[in-house]
């Protein structure tokens, strides 16, 4: 299903016409100047027409992989670049891609050099030693993993060995960002400096061409996107990573991080001189403070405006079910996604224990007044006062965790921790780009579209904790990613293509190219029935999903 969602995105872009965009090249960035044996330089057939050719597919199963069906690592005995010299190939590209390398006396070793890291942007002074070596790493820019389960699996020895140690595939990187790439594809992992996506795109086509290795298409989309290529219908737009905070309403967004921030230095001014209070009391509390939630049509956002991008970053996404009555939607509100919550540290002048959440603390004392009459007309004095405390005890604990058990199927959240979070946190960011247009445009095709959208953005929450191990809820997931921002482009252009229309009009002149019509006939139709069918699979891949899988916990509060 996920290959019909992904054709219905390519029937939009098919209504642009071709226009060329700059090939995939080394950027010129001092941090992406090529080394002398750049992968990404090297020659050939255009990237794009690479890309086109390679065989288009689900990833196999992992079954029979291991490392050692590569050979010994950084072995020698290839017969690719760099080989037969007597040098481990870590060496060799350490050597290739650090400036101010010293070697040993072997003339292989690298003992230090400097790192101008592709990946992150950051200069690193490497050192070789027991606790420093692993600051650099050699990443393959196409994972052995992911090259098994395109059809290295299918290669001989000998040139598996040569795939685990062409340079070609091989770069030097910062430690910790090759780490958290592990096994992923270009559909989920691009590196977090965004302008080496057009880099590290090139290699990955190149590698895949020279050992006739398959892809998704969603890593095609991806590749093409990441490198600015020309689809079937138009250059490629780059996806947004997260949502605009707000819609996009910068006035609302200012004011939060202004109150964030207020809230966040007031407390912690008061904790900096509560040296008796643990700090596994007072980390909770601060942490909570450095997000700000947003509520949503459909759910809520948790924003860090402490990270490193400008606007804030993404930290958690939760979703209610859209089928659900509006009380019901009402009633998880109440205990999902909640503000973070305030704390009574003191009471009559003396520092409590433990501090107490203002919301329980007032649910205690709301029911206790209530049931204290009716216990003390039947009961002692003593004893209607201990039920009437037992009764708020009851209500200020059991009644917040009894409302999220009873709600618990109905609320999703993905972190972003998550292998797959990325991939939703795009969906979003296309989700909201598309609903905006729908609603500037006013277009009944549009709007008609953005209807599917609650549905989807519920059915794909549902799929992200799936998608690591399950490879059909990954195809839908990330052909759900790919047809929206495919529809999204083609909205943007009918958008563009009606305000040089509406231009002309006004300017009394003849547009400055000709109009062909934004958008044939019946075909958002097409798309919004593909969409439909890919959501009633969907359904049927989560199937009882929601017992085991969804971990909403993370969106509980403790107000």
């Amino acid at each position: 299903m996920a290959p019909r969602l992904l054709a219905a995105g390519l029937v939009l872009a098919g209504a642009l016409a071709a226009s060329a965009c700059a090939p995939l090249t080394a950027p010129g960035s001092t941090a992406d100047a090529a080394p002398a044996h750049d992968p990404a330089a090297a020659g050939g057939a255009p990237v794009l027409a690479q890309l086109n050719k390679l065989t288009v597919r689900a990833q196999i199963s992992l079954d029979g992989y291991s490392r050692g069906a590569f050979g010994p690592a950084w072995s020698d005995a290839g017969t690719v670049e760099m080989s037969g010299n007597s040098c481990p190939t870590r060496q060799d590209v350490l050597a290739r891609d650090l400036d101010e390398v010293v070697r040993a006396e072997d003339g292989c070793t690298v003992l230090s050099g400097v790192l101008h890291d592709r990946y992150t942007g950051r200069t690193i002074d490497f050192k070789r030693g027991p606790g420093t070596s692993m600051a650099v790493q050699i990443d393959h820019v196409v994972p052995l993993a992911l090259g098994w389960r395109s059809g290295a699996r299918e290669l001989t020895a000998a040139q598996r060995l040569n795939y685990a140690n062409d340079p070609a595939n091989l770069v030097a990187a910062d430690g910790p960002t090759n780490s958290a790439k592990g096994a992923k594809d270009a559909s989920v992992w691009m590196p977090p400096r965004a302008e080496a996506h057009c880099w590290y795109a090139t290699p990955q086509v190149r590698v895949k061409t020279k050992y006739r290795l398959s892809i998704t298409s969603a890593e095609k989309a991806a590749l093409r996107t990441a490198g600015h290529l020309p689809g079937r219908g138009g250059p490629a737009m780059r996806p947004a990573a997260q949502p605009l905070p707000f819609g996009a309403d910068r006035d609302r967004w200012t004011h939060a991080v202004r109150e964030a921030a207020r809230l966040h230095d007031a407390v912690r001014a008061e904790l900096a001189g509560r040296l008796s209070a643990p700090a596994s009391e007072r980390s909770p509390a601060m942490q909570a403070l450095l997000l700000i939630r947003e509520r949503t049509r459909g759910g809520w956002l948790r924003w860090d405006i402490f990270g490193p991008h400008p606007a804030g970053v993404l930290r958690e996404a939760g979703v209610f079910d859209p089928g659900q009555h509006l009380v019901g939607r009402w009633v998880c509100r109440t205990v999902w996604g909640r503000r973070p919550p305030l704390y009574i540290w003191t009471l009559g002048g003396l520092e409590l224990p433990r501090p107490l959440p203002v919301g329980r603390t007032a649910l205690f004392a709301v029911t206790a007044f209530a049931a204290l009459g009716p216990a003390t007309s039947v009961l002692s004095a003593a004893s209607g006062l201990l039920v009437a405390g037992v009764a708020g005890l009851v209500a200020a604990a059991g009644l917040p965790a009894a409302v999220r058990h009873l709600t618990r199927r109905r609320v999703r959240v993905v972190e972003t921790g998550e292998a797959y979070a990325a991939v939703f946190f795009r969906l979003l960011a296309a989700e909201q780009r598309l609903r905006l247009l729908a609603e500037r445009s006013e277009r009944y095709e549009l709007t008609r579209a953005a209807a599917l959208l609650p549905r989807l953005v519920w059915d794909a929450a549902g799929l992200v904790p799936l998608a690591a191990d399950d490879a059909e809820a990954r195809e839908l997931l990330l052909g759900y990613e790919q047809s929206l921002a495919l529809l999204v482009e083609q909205a943007v252009e009918v958008e563009r293509q009606e305000e040089a229309v509406e231009s002309a009009i006004r300017d009394d002149r003849a547009p400055a190219s000709p109009v062909r019509p934004a958008l044939p006939e019946g075909l958002l139709d097409e798309v919004r029935l593909e969409l439909g069918q890919g959501l009633r699979h969907a359904r049927e891949v989560l199937g009882g999903a929601d017992e085991g899988t969804q971990h909403a916990t993370n969106g509980e509060s403790d107000e």
